[in-house]
C-alpha cells in the first residue's frame, strides 16, 4: 500500500470513529457509510422500510421494538405496554412516527398517541391487543390532539379488545379508538370493544377509509357533533347493535357515508333515547350497503328529533332474521321522527323492503321528498304528506315547465309522480314571468293515502288577478 493511500485510510478510520460511520472497503480503497440509529428491523434483522408508504417513509420514526416491546410469536403473553409508552414518549418529543412491526403485542393501559402518526405492516399483521377492559367509556387508545389538526392518525394496524359476541350487550368493559381531532384512519381494524371507534373532535373533519370496526357493541359511535364525517370503502359490519351509534343527545350533521357497508347486525344506524332534537342532517348515502339488518337500517328512539336534506343514492339492504334482538321489533327499515329539507332517495337494487308494519316512516314530514321507491317500499307518514310529491314531465328530468294561458285564473295537468293525499301546497310553484303577480297555489288530488308511484293531477291557482299574457312556472324540487 502507497504512503498516499495508508495516510487517507487513516484519516477515515479517525472519521469513522468520531463521527459514526462505517468502513466499506474493496480491496485497498475504503468509503464511509453512514449509521442510521433510526433505521427500524423486524425481530430478524431485516430492513422493513419498503414496506410502508411513501409518505411514511419521508418521516423520521421510531419502532416499539426498539423500546423492548415483544410480540406474542417472539415471547408468550409479554406485556409491551411500558415499551409502547416509551417509544410514544420518544416519538413526539422528535415530532417522529411509531412503527409496529409485525406480531401481537400485548397492552394493559391506555394508549395516547395524539399527533404521532401510527403505522403498522397490515390489519392483521400488526395488533395491538389490550389484555383487560379499561372500564365503561373509557378508550384504550387516543388519537388526536386538540389544537394539532390533521396530525397523528393509523394506519395498516389492528386493535383488538376482550369483548365477547352478544347481541344487544356490551361486554368489553372499555371502548377502542377514541378520535380526539380532525385525522384520518386507514386500513385499520378494530374489534371486540363496546364502542369501537368514538368520534370525538368537536371540529368533525374525521374521515374513515378502507376501516372495517366488527364484532364491537357499536362500530362507530359519536359523541361530540362536529360534522364533516367522511366514511368511505369501509365496513362497520357484524358489531352486537348497531353499525354507527348516536347518543341520544346529539345528532350527525354533514356526513357521507360512500361505498360503505353497514350490515350484519340488529341495527345500520341507532340513536338511543334522549333529548335531543336532532338525528340526520345533510347526510349522503351513496352506494351504501345495509345487508342483512335485524332490526331496522336506520332508526332513531327520539321521534321528536329532526332529520333534513337527506340523500340516498343507489342503497342495499335485506333483513336478516338471525341477527334480530329477540325483545326488540323490526317494524320499518327506516324510522324517523321529524322530516324537513330537501330530500332524495333512489333506491338501489335492493331497496328498504317492508318490515312487519312498512319500509318507511316518518313521524312528523315537513320537508320535500324525491323518492324513487323500490318494489313493495310502502311509507308511512304520521302527519305532514302535503310536501312528499315529484314532478316528473315526460323527459323524466326533476322540473316541469308549464304555463297558464292569458286570461286564465288556474291550470290543471297530469304528471307521473309521487304524493300525497289532498292537499293545498304553499309556496311550491314560482313564476319565471311574473306579469305582476307574486305566486302560485298547487293543489294535489286523485291520489291515494300512501305517496306511491302513480299518475297524479295538479291544479295551479293564480293568485292575485288574472294575467294579460300566458305566465310560466316552475315545478321542481
Amino acid at each position: 500500500m502507497s504512503r498516499k493511500k495508508f495516510i487517507l485510510n487513516f484519516i477515515l478510520w479517525i472519521l469513522a470513529f468520531f463521527f459514526g460511520y462505517t468502513i466499506k472497503k474493496e480491496g485497498e480503497n475504503m468509503s464511509l457509510t453512514k449509521i442510521d440509529n433510526r433505521m427500524a428491523v423486524d425481530k430478524d434483522g431485516n430492513n422493513i422500510s419498503k414496506l410502508l408508504s411513501e409518505n411514511t417513509k419521508k418521516l423520521p420514526w421510531v419502532s416499539v421494538t426498539n423500546f423492548g416491546a415483544k410480540s406474542n410469536e417472539e415471547q408468550a403473553n409479554f406485556d409491551s405496554t411500558q415499551a409502547f409508552l416509551d417509544a410514544i414518549t420518544d416519538a413526539r418529543s422528535k415530532n417522529s412516527a411509531i412503527l409496529i412491526p409485525n406480531g401481537t403485542f400485548n397492552i394493559s393501559q391506555q394508549l395516547k398517541f395524539e399527533d404521532a402518526p401510527v403505522y403498522g405492516l397490515g390489519v392483521d399483521v400488526s395488533i395491538i391487543k389490550f389484555t383487560v377492559g379499561l372500564g365503561t367509556g373509557v378508550p384504550s387508545v387516543i388519537v388526536g390532539k386538540a389544537g394539532k389538526a390533521y396530525k397523528g392518525g393509523l394506519f395498516h394496524l389492528s386493535v383488538k379488545g376482550v369483548g365477547t359476541r352478544q347481541l344487544g350487550v356490551k361486554t368489553a368493559n372499555g371502548d377502542g379508538i377514541r378520535i380526539d381531532e380532525q385525522i384520518k384512519l386507514e386500513y385499520v381494524k378494530v374489534e371486540q370493544f363496546d364502542a369501537g371507534i368514538i368520534f370525538n373532535a368537536p371540529g368533525g373533519h374525521i374521515s374513515l377509509e378502507r376501516v372495517l370496526s366488527t364484532n364491537n357493541y357499536f362500530g362507530v359511535y359519536q359523541t361530540d357533533d362536529g360534522g364533516d364525517y367522511h366514511i368511505i370503502d369501509s365496513a362497520l359490519n357484524g358489531n352486537t347493535m348497531a353499525g354507527f351509534g348516536l347518543s341520544g343527545d346529539l345528532g350527525m350533521s354533514s356526513a357521507s357515508f360512500i361505498r360503505t357497508h353497514i350490515g350484519y347486525q340488529p341495527y345500520g344506524i341507532y340513536q338511543e333515547v334522549g333529548a335531543t332534537t336532532n338525528f340526520l342532517n345533510d347526510i349522503t348515502f351513496i352506494d351504501t350497503r345495509f345487508e342483512l339488518i335485524g332490526n331496522g337500517a336506520i332508526f332513531t328512539e327520539n321521534l321528536t328529533s329532526n332529520s333534513n336534506h337527506l340523500r340516498f343514492e343507489s342503497v342495499g339492504f335485506n333483513w336478516e332474521p338471525s341477527f334480530k334482538i329477540a325483545s326488540r321489533d323490526k317494524g320499518y327499515a327506516v324510522k324517523m321522527g321529524k322530516s324537513g329539507g330537501q330530500n332524495v332517495y333512489i333506491a338501489g337494487m335492493s331497496g328498504f323492503k317492508q318490515g312487519d308494519l312498512g319500509s318507511w316512516y316518518i313521524d312528523n314530514n315537513f320537508g320535500i321528498w324525491e323518492m324513487k321507491l323500490g318494489t313493495s317500499e310502502k311509507i308511512v307518514v304520521n302527519s305532514g304528506y302535503k310536501n312528499m310529491f315529484k314532478c316528473i314531465p315526460a323527459n323524466n328530468k326533476n322540473q316541469m315547465n308549464d304555463f297558464i294561458p292569458s286570461g286564465s285564473t288556474s291550470r290543471t295537468f297530469t304528471t307521473f309522480g309521487y304524493a300525497g293525499p289532498t292537499e293545498s301546497v304553499f309556496p311550491i310553484i314560482t313564476p319565471t314571468s311574473s306579469g305582476g303577480l307574486s305566486n302560485f297555489i298547487l293543489t294535489v288530488t286523485g291520489v291515494t293515502s300512501d305517496p306511491v308511484e302513480q299518475t297524479v293531477t295538479f291544479t295551479v291557482n293564480v293568485l292575485g288577478g288574472t294575467p294579460t299574457s300566458s305566465l310560466f312556472f316552475n315545478c321542481k324540487i
